[in-house]
C-alpha cells in the first residue's frame, strides 16, 4: 500500500485546491492561499447559510425572506469569491482531484452541522448534458461525501429536459428555467434527504429539486454546496 501511495504521489502530486501549485504534503490549501479562503463562519442565515454581519437584524437574510424556499437548510462551505471561487472553478473545470479535497471539507461541515439525514442525492443532468461534460460534478461530489460520512447514496432525481445555463439568466429567468425540470425517481417518503450541488447562487435549482422531493413525501430536504454567492 505504501508503494502504491508513493507511485500515486509521483503521478498526482498534491496541489493546492485554489492556486494548484504543487505542495510538499497532502493538505487542501497551501499556506499562502489558506488565510484567503472565505470559509463560511460566524453568524449565518438560518436558511441558505450565507454569512451575516453581527448587527444584521434578522436570523434570515433578505434573499431568503423574499423567497419561500422549499429546502429546510443549506450548508455551504465557502463564499463564492476570491480564492474560494478559484477552488470551486478548479473543481468544475481544471483539476478533478480538487473534488475529493472539497468533498472532505464539505463532509466535515455536514457532520458538524448535526443535521440527521437518511440518504444523500444530487442535482442531476440529462444524459445529453452529461455527454457534454468531462465529469458529472454533483454526482461524484455527492458520492464522495456519502463515502466519507457513511450515509446512503442514491439517485433520487432525474432531469426531464435540458435547460439553459443558469449563469446566463436573471434571478427570475433562473426560476422559470428550472420550473418543472426535475422529477423524483426513488422512494423518499418519510425520509430526510441531503441534496448536493456545487454552487448556490439564487437558490432556484435547489428550490425546484426540494419542491419535488417534498411533494413526493420527503420528511425534510437539507442541502450542501461547495460555495454560496452573496445576493447578486
Amino acid at each position: 500500500m505504501k508503494l502504491i501511495n508513493w507511485i500515486s504521489s509521483l503521478i498526482f502530486p498534491p496541489r493546492c485546491a485554489s492556486c494548484l501549485k504543487v505542495m510538499g504534503k497532502r493538505t487542501v490549501f497551501c499556506g499562502k492561499c489558506m488565510p484567503e479562503i472565505p470559509f463560511i463562519d460566524g453568524i449565518t442565515c438560518e436558511k441558505c447559510g450565507i454569512s451575516l454581519s453581527a448587527d444584521f437584524p434578522s436570523p434570515i437574510c433578505g434573499r431568503c425572506r423574499e423567497r419561500n424556499f422549499h429546502f429546510d437548510k443549506n450548508i455551504p462551505l465557502i463564499e463564492h469569491f476570491g480564492r474560494g471561487r478559484e477552488a470551486v472553478l478548479n473543481m468544475k473545470y481544471k483539476s478533478h482531484p480538487v473534488l475529493k479535497d472539497l468533498a472532505l471539507l464539505m463532509a466535515n461541515r455536514i457532520m458538524a452541522s448535526g443535521e440527521e439525514v437518511d440518504e444523500i442525492t444530487f442535482v442531476p443532468m440529462t444524459k445529453r448534458e452529461e455527454r457534454k461534460k468531462d465529469i458529472h460534478i454533483t454526482y461524484f461530489l455527492s458520492r464522495e461525501i456519502a463515502r466519507l460520512t457513511g450515509i446512503t447514496h442514491n439517485e433520487l432525481l432525474y432531469k426531464t429536459r435540458e435547460t439553459k445555463k443558469q449563469k446566463e439568466l436573471t434571478e427570475k429567468g433562473r426560476i422559470e428555467n428550472v420550473r418543472g425540470a426535475y422529477e423524483v425517481c426513488g422512494d423518499v417518503k418519510g425520509k430526510r434527504i441531503l441534496l448536493i450541488d456545487d454552487v448556490f447562487t439564487t437558490g432556484a435549482t435547489m428550490d425546484e429539486c426540494s419542491k419535488v422531493l417534498k411533494r413526493a413525501g420527503a420528511a425534510g430536504v437539507f442541502s450542501a454546496t461547495a460555495s454560496i454567492r452573496d445576493r447578486e
